[in-house]
């Protein structure tokens, strides 16, 4: 994983090797959910999946606040949320669980957006 702006600042995107030494660019307002696949992930964005050599847990280290875990194998983007159920959290393509463990992070977090009667 590459960096696109020095450390301490938000970046925009990253540069992530999907095989060999192929890098892609991934702007991280795209980015709608990451997946865990092994020792891969599988990133979901506005236009495509992409699966990049490195792990969740090492992606997840480089990602800013609005990325958050909602279950042991997917990290999501909060800003991308579309709906939330008791158990699955849709997106404008595809959707991902809410794991027993990381239901509070997560409802936490959408309740700080959230309108109330």
């Amino acid at each position: 994983i590459r960096r696109s702006k020095p450390s301490g600042m938000v970046p925009e995107y990253y540069f992530v090797r999907t095989s060999g030494k192929t890098l892609e660019r991934i702007t991280l307002k795209e980015i709608l959910y990451i997946e865990a696949q092994g020792d891969y992930v599988l990133i979901q964005t506005l236009q495509e999946k992409i699966t990049a050599c490195l792990s969740l847990k090492k992606l997840g280290s480089q990602l800013p606040p609005c990325f958050v875990q909602s279950h042991r194998s997917f990290i999501i983007n909060t800003h991308a949320i579309r709906k939330l159920e008791d158990d699955k959290i849709s997106f404008q393509r595809g959707s991902a669980p809410i794991g027993r463990n990381y239901r509070k992070t997560v409802t936490d977090l959408v309740s700080r957006h959230s309108i109330s009667r």
